[in-house]
């Protein structure tokens, strides 16, 4: 941790409209929360980063990795801690934890950010007076795995989605939340083909790389299929259409077959 730059936590009110037909919150919402809490840290670590409008600069979300014992349902609260644990290479380490409004642990995760500049979102190398700390590899965390960038095999895309006005964020692209929206759209529909049923999605685990930025206007093909042998660990992907680059790559693991939310 940053020597006088403690965690910061916030609470999240668990939103009807944030949760899907069971009542759990969706995972893509667990990220906006995620999002919003780091931003509200960033604001208590200006004597350490800066004012990035002023200095021309951005976030960009590299990679996340979440671990979950469970999702919080309507109408709890989610309390989200995050801290800034210092740089790795290029990319800087934010750790989450989420827990109940009661204390219960619900999961942790990492996430890897890039600082780039506002106007081409190339990535910048770190101003040297930011260069406090080293991640410790040490500590009883989660830690950002390196997904396979090829072997991953799908018989055609599952899904295919177009990036419009509300898919886009103050970095003039999609936001990632929607990439994490898509990709569980993606599972579902391969686990919910030709049922009218709709099936829970009980996450243990998700590790997403953004790899391209998705402009507005651009029409993106998904493909998920489980892991040959591993049925409860599914591989997605995502690219542009219509042989455009891979825009991102994400495994996510199932809970067990009839195992109940912690």
């Amino acid at each position: 941790m940053l020597i006088g730059h403690p965690p910061g936590r916030w609470s999240f009110p668990v939103r009807s409209s944030d949760t899907d037909a069971h009542s759990q919150l969706h995972l893509s919402a667990l990220f906006t929360c995620m999002q919003e809490a780091a931003y509200l840290h960033l604001e208590q670590l200006d004597d350490l980063f800066g004012d990035f409008d002023q200095l021309g600069l951005c976030w960009l979300l590299s990679r996340v990795s979440v671990r979950l014992d469970a999702l919080p349902v309507w109408p709890e609260t989610l309390v989200v801690e995050t801290r800034h644990r210092g740089l790795r290479r290029l990319t800087f380490v934010r750790d989450f934890t989420f827990r109940s409004s009661d204390g219960r642990l619900l999961g942790q995760a990492v996430s890897e950010w890039l600082v780039a500049d506002q106007a081409e979102h190339r990535p910048q190398r770190p101003d040297p007076a930011w260069l406090k700390t080293v991640p410790s590899e040490a500590e009883n965390l989660p830690s950002c795995p390196r997904l396979p960038s090829a072997g991953w095999t799908f018989s055609g895309p599952v899904l295919v989605r177009r990036a419009c006005f509300s898919d886009i964020d103050k970095n003039h692209h999609v936001n990632n939340t929607r990439y994490v929206a898509w990709a569980t759209d993606a599972v579902q529909a391969v686990r919910q083909a030709g049922s009218g049923v709709l099936l829970p999605l009980t996450v243990r685990a998700f590790d997403i790389h953004y790899q391209h930025e998705v402009p507005l206007g651009s029409e993106l093909a998904f493909f998920a299929s489980p892991e040959p042998g591993q049925p409860r660990y599914w591989r997605i992907k995502a690219r542009l259409m219509p042989d455009g680059p891979v825009v991102f790559r994400a495994g996510l693991l199932l809970a067990p077959p009839n195992s109940e939310q912690l």
